[in-house]
């Protein structure tokens, strides 16, 4: 006959059954569920190295999955905080260096970031996606030669590492050669036909060379991926914009507003095509509209000064342009500032 503990034993659940339905739930994009489970896991196994180190994943997929944060480095900690502990518990868990490094990359803190996929290469020489994630941050040092000799052996490694191949594309974009950016991109395409920041990427070379109709196919695919991200609306109402296809331009910033009703952005480029159209009437409102939902806005300021100067409101003009001026000045942005100066000089002579 079995004690009380021995029954509790026995009916208690097993953690290695949590880790893998976590795993599963993670394959399947289920992330509060997956949460749950490593958290199980861990509960049941403290010293459970791997479900420290997928729980830390899902943590950091959680935050990066919203878009936009208004912390993204304190919302990371947690993440930071299990991928640390599942290091101290397997010294030599590579993976765990280099998701530690990815989470390190994405709240912007770069010198840790490298740290960890120097360690994360040390423990494992062949990790392609270390070297490609390394040379990401060396792009964004700056350092082109190191960058791209990581681009190189991460591809290297895996040939058809598409992620690799899109940052060799963007790096090669910044370099200015523009036809070997767009050769890596397309490979990237290739190998993940649905990666949607590669037809970003390439849609903007192609606006850049003024291929406008290769651009706009790529932000049409881009809103068919993502149909509720507001930024590809904006990008393509830019191409319009290039176009003189003003009615265009508008209805896509106004389904931009529609899905991020907060960015004040919007209301300033949608208020900047009515301006190019003479509407008065809708410029100003948008204008208006921009500082009531961010009364810091510079650009709504100096762009709404410089509307009601063409429109003859020379006062109105003369205070918001010295309030932009004085809101760059305030961010140290020195170019815009003596931009919204000289504007304001023209009105004072």
């Amino acid at each position: 006959m079995s004690t009380e503990n021995e029954e509790s034993f026995i009916l208690a659940p097993d953690y290695d059954n949590y880790y893998s339905c976590g795993e599963e739930e993670y394959k399947a994009g289920n992330l509060s569920i997956a949460l749950q489970k490593f958290t199980q896991a861990i509960k049941l196994k403290p010293n459970f190295a791997e479900a420290y180190y997928y729980r830390g994943i899902v943590k950091n997929d959680v935050e990066m999955r919203k878009k936009q944060s208004p912390n993204l480095r304190q919302a990371l900690r947690g993440a930071l905080e299990d991928l640390a502990h599942a290091i101290d518990l397997k010294q030599d868990y590579a993976e765990a260096y280099y998701y530690r490094g990815i989470v390190h990359t994405n709240s912007s803190i770069n010198k840790a970031a490298l740290e960890d996929f120097n360690e994360a290469i040390n423990l494992k020489p062949d990790y392609a996606e270390a070297y490609c994630a390394r040379g990401h941050i060396y792009n964004k040092m700056m350092d082109y030669p190191a960058a791209l000799a990581d681009f190189n052996q991460s591809i290297k490694l895996k040939s058809d590492y598409a992620q690799a191949y899109y940052y060799r594309g963007v790096l090669y974009e910044k370099l200015e050669d523009y036809q070997v950016a767009l050769a890596n991109i397309n490979q990237a395409i290739k190998f993940n036909p649905d990666y949607t920041k590669a037809y970003y990427a390439r849609g903007e070379i192609y606006k850049t060379l003024k291929n406008y109709q290769a651009a706009l196919t790529d932000f049409a695919q881009l809103i068919k991926l993502e149909p509720d991200y507001a930024y590809y609306y904006e990008g393509r109402a830019n191409i319009y914009k290039e176009l003189e296809d003003y009615q265009s331009a508008i209805a896509d910033l106004t389904q931009a507003i529609k899905i991020s009703t907060y960015r004040s952005y919007f209301y300033v480029a949608r208020g900047n095509i009515y301006k190019e159209l003479e509407d008065s009437q809708s410029a100003l409102e948008d204008y208006n509209q921009a500082i009531r939902l961010d009364p810091s806005n510079a650009a709504g300021y100096f762009n709404r000064g410089k509307a009601r100067a063409h429109w003859g409101d020379e006062k109105g003009a003369i205070k918001d342009l010295q309030e932009a001026a004085d809101a760059w000045l305030f961010e140290g942005n020195t170019r815009l500032y003596e931009e919204a100066m000289y504007s304001l000089g023209q009105l004072l002579e």
